[in-house]
């Protein structure tokens, strides 16, 4: 599938609105701004609560719970390094939709995109136009 640096996105596991995410092909993982995070234990099993970002939903803001599937060390572009935590969600993007890991961050708040597709996420699917955005359109019209 042919996608622009900006695409917009669903996560239907956690919000219905699209999301404006940027294709980042410099990057491994996948990432969202969230706010609100913190982790309990649910039946022997390490959850993380959290709520999206204001710039995200700024009318609805839900507490999100989700089973943490990885803890992995991420390095942003700036080379400040933070353990992250990842859940399992699905990503849909044009007319397709499969499973993501993607991994939370609190500290993005300066950054211009809430969301960031990185090369897990993408795999062999997406291959990236760089002077274009939008290609897939935007989530439920038409």
């Amino acid at each position: 599938m042919l996608v622009g640096w900006r695409e917009w996105v669903r996560l239907p596991g956690l919000i219905e609105a699209p999301i404006e995410a940027k294709i980042d092909t410099g990057a491994r993982s996948s990432a969202l701004l969230v706010q609100d995070m913190r982790t309990e234990i649910r039946e022997q099993k390490l959850w993380v609560l959290f709520k999206l970002s204001s710039r995200i939903d700024e009318a609805i803001q839900v507490m999100h719970a989700h089973p943490v599937v990885a803890r992995r060390r991420i390095r942003s572009s700036n080379g400040h390094t933070e353990m992250r935590l990842f859940i399992r969600t699905s990503l849909q993007l044009g007319k397709r939709t499969w499973l993501i890991d993607l991994s939370l961050t609190t500290s993005r708040g300066d950054m211009k995109h809430v969301m960031l597709i990185g090369r897990e996420a993408m795999g062999r699917r997406l291959m990236v136009h760089p002077c274009r955005k939008h290609l897939q359109g935007k989530p439920g019209d038409g």
